[in-house]
């Protein structure tokens, strides 16, 4: 891959990485729903000047819930309820691994044997996560941010299935999931602290949304796109891992968010399960053709 390239890799992940610290930034001025509406409402009138994917509305809605509705919205709420940023960006990484089960219900592709290993692997580690006695967060919001997870591999599978340009699919996304997290920031958080939440955020608390929306959604994924257009998935792929390393370096340096040994831990495992699932099959295959030294 060329160093431009790995270059641009890089950003994407550190935004990606960066962002789980900057929404949890937000979440202190915003309620997670409301929270989750502005991360889409930013982006959506974008909407009206790109094609419809060429894809059923079934889909196109099932993508929008799974990935809008339930993935940004539940890891958000997860954040809200106190899940330390650090924890939830190894956790929002086993998405990939619950991809595996996805893909095979939906699209018939058969598991490897390195996905078994590394879906073993994974969960070696978050069965670490969660046992973990001091926890300076509740089962709760750790369950909320695994759920997350879950419907990330629901929404990814669904993308893949729909085999189209992911742009579009994200602008009609927003435009789609966006009034019914209005609705149900205004049913379920109330439309007081809506209000109140709105006219009184600072400059900080909106910095974070715009993040979240512009940086994250639409910088960082339209790099992500143009490196999976351009570039073999193999090679992109365990750019991925760099992630987490990215949240835990911002959540301690500007949350002050403690990470136990057993929570490094078991985040390690779950990054060992996804490189067996990335990268298990090409690096073994190169080592079993390395020529040997006579």
């Amino acid at each position: 891959m060329p160093i431009h390239k790995i270059l641009l890799a890089l950003l994407a992940m550190a935004i990606i990485g960066t962002n789980t610290t900057f929404s949890k930034i937000g979440l202190g001025e915003f309620p997670p729903l409301l929270f989750s509406f502005f991360r889409f409402a930013f982006i959506f009138p974008l909407a009206f000047f790109i094609p419809r994917p060429k894809i059923s509305w079934g889909l196109l809605i099932s993508i929008a819930l799974s990935l809008g509705g339930l993935h940004i919205a539940l890891v958000n709420i997860g954040l809200y309820l106190g899940a330390s940023a650090a924890t939830t960006s190894f956790i929002i990484q086993s998405g990939s691994l619950f991809a595996i089960f996805f893909a095979y219900l939906l699209l018939k592709a058969k598991p490897s044997l390195y996905d078994f290993i590394g879906i073993a692997l994974g969960s070696i580690g978050l069965i670490l996560i969660f046992s973990e006695k001091n926890l300076s967060c509740t089962l709760i919001s750790l369950g909320f941010c695994l759920t997350s997870a879950i419907m990330w591999g629901l929404g990814y599978t669904l993308v893949k299935k729909a085999n189209t340009a992911a742009l579009p699919i994200t602008m009609w996304m927003s435009l789609l999931i966006s009034p019914f997290l209005a609705l149900s920031s205004l049913l379920i958080e109330g439309g007081e602290l809506v209000l109140t939440s709105i006219t009184e955020a600072t400059l900080v608390g909106w910095s974070s949304v715009l993040f979240s929306s512009w940086a994250s959604m639409l910088g960082a994924g339209g790099i992500l796109m143009y490196l999976m257009r351009t570039e073999a998935i193999a090679k992109v792929a365990p750019f991925n891992m760099l992630i987490p390393v990215f949240g835990i370096l911002t959540s301690i340096i500007w949350l002050n968010e403690p990470l136990s040994y057993r929570m490094l831990i078991g985040g390690l495992w779950i990054l060992l399960g996804l490189s067996v699932t990335l990268i298990g099959k090409p690096v073994l295959d190169r080592l079993r053709n390395k020529p040997k030294l006579v």
